[in-house]
C-alpha cells in the first residue's frame, strides 16, 4: 500500500497539481530536503515548499558551492572557501566559517545533526573538525601521513569516516579509515585502491562510495558488503538516496546517449538493468522509487525497474526529484511541479 503526503500542494479546477515559480537557474545545485526545494547557486541559498512558500533566502558568495543532506538536515559549503551553512527542517539554524588561511575541502552531514569539516591546514595534509551541533566542536584529527579528500558520518552517531589518499608505489591508494569519535587511531579501515571516489553517501547503516570504476558498499565496522564494477563504461548520472540500492547511468561510450541504467543492492547484486537509447536529462532516486527524466517523458520505477508512471506531460523540464512517496518534482526554467502518479 503506497501512502502520499501532498505537502498542501495547489491545485487547478482539473485536480492537477499548480507549478510554482522559483528563483534557480539551470546551473544551480538542486535537492530535495524533508519533501521541500533546497536549492543553491554561487550567489544565493534558498528553500522552497512544494506549493512555493519561500521559507529561506539567504545572500551569499561562494565559488564551488555542494549540498550534502541526511534526514532533516542539510549542509551547503562552499569547497576552497571557507563559509558553510547547516539547515535543519526549514530553518538555517547556522552560519559558519574556517579562520585564518585555511579552506574547505569537504564537509558532510550525519542525521543526528552532527557534521564534519575538511580542510586545508599548514603542517597537515588534512584536518577533520567534528561538530555535535551549530558551532560545537567535538573532536580533531589533523593527518600528516595522507590526504584527505572527503568524510561521512555514519548514522551510528559515534563514528566518523575519513577518505584518505596515499601513494603505493607509483600509483595511489584510497583508504576509509573508520574512527571512533574523538579517537585519533582508526578502529578499521577498507581499502579502496586506486578508485578515484566520487562520492560518499549513508544510507542507513550502510556507506556507499561511488568510484570512478566501481560503487562499493561497507558496513558500520568496515566490512564489504558488495561492488558492482563498471570498468569497461563510463558513469554518466547516479543517485544513492535510494533505500538499500544505488542507480546507475552507465554510459557505453564517453560520448552519446546508449548505455544501460542499473540498480544495484549493498551486496552488489543487480536488481535490474534497463537498456537506455535516448538521452537522461536527470535521474534521481528516493526510498523504493526512481524517475527518469529524458526530453519527452518523466518515467517511474520501483526497485528491478518495475513501472510505476510515466507522462509525456513534463512541461519542458530539465530535471526531476524523486520523493521517497512516490511523487516527482520536475524542474522547468524557474518553475516546479509534482507529478503524482495515478
Amino acid at each position: 500500500m503506497r501512502t502520499l503526503r501532498y505537502y498542501n500542494i495547489e491545485r487547478n479546477d482539473s485536480g492537477e497539481a499548480v507549478p510554482f515559480e522559483h528563483a534557480g537557474k539551470d546551473t544551480d545545485i538542486y535537492t530535495l530536503l524533508d519533501g521541500n526545494l533546497l536549492l543553491c547557486s554561487p550567489n544565493y541559498l534558498q528553500l522552497y515548499s512544494q506549493s512555493g512558500t519561500s521559507y529561506i533566502e539567504q545572500n551569499i558568495a561562494f565559488q564551488r558551492p555542494v549540498i550534502r543532506t541526511a534526514g532533516h538536515y542539510a549542509i551547503i559549503f562552499d569547497v576552497g572557501g571557507k563559509e558553510y551553512f547547516l539547515i535543519s527542517g526549514r530553518e538555517l539554524v547556522y552560519r559558519g566559517s574556517i579562520d585564518g588561511s585555511r579552506s574547505i575541502i569537504s564537509a558532510n552531514v550525519c542525521s543526528n545533526g552532527q557534521y564534519a569539516i575538511v580542510s586545508t591546514e599548514r603542517g597537515y595534509k588534512g584536518v577533520v573538525n567534528l561538530y555535535r551541533a551549530a558551532g560545537d566542536l567535538a573532536a580533531t584529527w589533523g593527518i600528516s601521513s595522507e590526504f584527505v579528500a572527503d568524510c561521512a558520518l555514519m548514522n551510528n552517531g559515534n563514528t566518523l569516516v575519513i577518505l584518505s589518499i596515499g601513494q603505493d608505489g607509483s600509483s595511489f591508494r584510497s583508504t576509509l579509515k573508520y574512527h571512533n569519535m574523538g579517537v585519533e587511531e582508526p578502529f578499521a579501515t577498507a581499502e579502496l585502491y586506486n578508485n578515484v571516489v566520487l562520492d560518499l553517501k549513508v544510507q542507513g547503516d550502510t556507506l556507499w562510495a561511488l568510484g570512478e570504476n566501481q560503487i562499493s558498499a561497507y558496513s558500520a565496522n568496515a566490512a564489504l558488503l558488495g561492488s558492482y564494477d563498471y570498468t569497461n563504461g563510463y558513469l554518466k548520472q547516479y543517485s544513492l538516496s535510494g533505500d538499500g540500492y544505488a542507480t546507475l547511468l552507465i554510459g557505453t561510450y564517453r560520448a552519446g546517449s546508449l548505455g544501460n541504467l542499473v540498480m544495484v543492492s549493498a551486496s552488489g547484486e543487480v536488481l535490474g538493468m534497463e537498456g537506455i537509447s535516448e538521452q537522461v536529462l536527470s535521474l534521481s532516486s528516493a526510498g523504493r522509487y526512481t524517475a527518469l527524466l529524458t526530453y519527452d517523458q518523466v518515467s517511474l520505477f520501483t526497485a528491478g525497474f518495475v513501472p510505476y508512471g510515466d507522462s509525456s506531460r513534463t512541461v519542458s523540464a530539465q530535471r526531476v526529484l524523486m520523493h521517497d512517496d512516490g511523487s516527482a518534482l520536475l524542474l522547468s526554467g524557474k518553475n516546479a511541479s509534482i507529478y503524482l502518479p495515478e
